[in-house]
């Protein structure tokens, strides 16, 4: 305190410097940007999931969808053969529905025909083929619902995605594209003006001379100014 009243300075703490200086701040308005331009800005709007994720039943796993059901009394000794009707890899619409006595080569990710309720793992059967037919032989029950994602499983149509004041980063830009939204609201960012006194600062680019200092805080305040979100002028 001595030093300060010599310099006619009241010293302030941190907390109280900071109170000051919120009693002046508003907030900033608001505006739209592209998904692109999005990361490292704060979203200004909830966002809801417009469709169920997913909006299709998908199978866990490289396997064949079947019906549960046809799986009863299965075992090594007793395996179950049913005839493979289609294959289904991702991205594709399957065109038949599966029976008791049928199932479909699917791949992980891939939607899930009709009637059936269970995915079987690749690894856990075996090719036969039989009569100039494709069979895959089934050596243990399987529960219904084994491997396969229900519709709406990881968020129902309506939910939260993303809350309001959500710092998008890589992850939230990926849910904001998986849901479809191309554009965004945000907050519009604080624009900075950085000024560095001292008559013993030098650009940070000329070479140093005696009772001289280059300038560095400048740039770091820059940067820190972008690290918070803002703009630097």
């Amino acid at each position: 305190m001595e030093n300060a009243n010599r310099f006619r300075r009241q010293t302030v703490q941190v907390e109280e410097a900071q109170r000051r200086i919120e009693q002046h701040l508003r907030q900033l308005g608001v505006e739209e940007v592209s998904l692109e331009d999005a990361c490292g800005r704060t979203l200004a709007e909830e966002v809801t999931a417009p469709e169920p994720m997913p909006h299709f039943r998908r199978s866990g796993m490289d396997g064949f969808a079947i019906m549960a059901s046809a799986t009863k009394g299965a075992s090594p000794e007793s395996p179950v053969l049913l005839e493979v009707i289609e294959h289904v890899p991702c991205g594709l619409v399957p065109t038949k529905a599966v029976s008791p006595n049928t199932a479909t080569r699917i791949m992980t990710g891939a939607m899930v025909p009709e009637q059936a309720d269970a995915v079987i793992m690749l690894e856990m059967t075996d090719n036969v083929e039989k009569q100039g037919k494709t069979f895959v032989s089934i050596k243990k029950e399987m529960p219904p619902g084994k491997n396969l994602t229900p519709i709406g499983h990881e968020l129902a149509k309506g939910e939260c995605v993303l809350q309001k004041g959500s710092e998008i980063r890589a992850g939230e830009t990926a849910l904001l594209a998986t849901f479809g939204f191309s554009r965004v609201n945000v907050y519009k960012r604080p624009t900075v003006a950085i000024f560095a006194t001292g008559s013993e600062l030098l650009p940070v680019d000329a070479p140093l001379c005696q009772g001289k200092i280059r300038n560095s805080n400048s740039y770091m305040l820059a940067a820190l100014v972008r690290e918070a979100g803002a703009f630097r002028c």
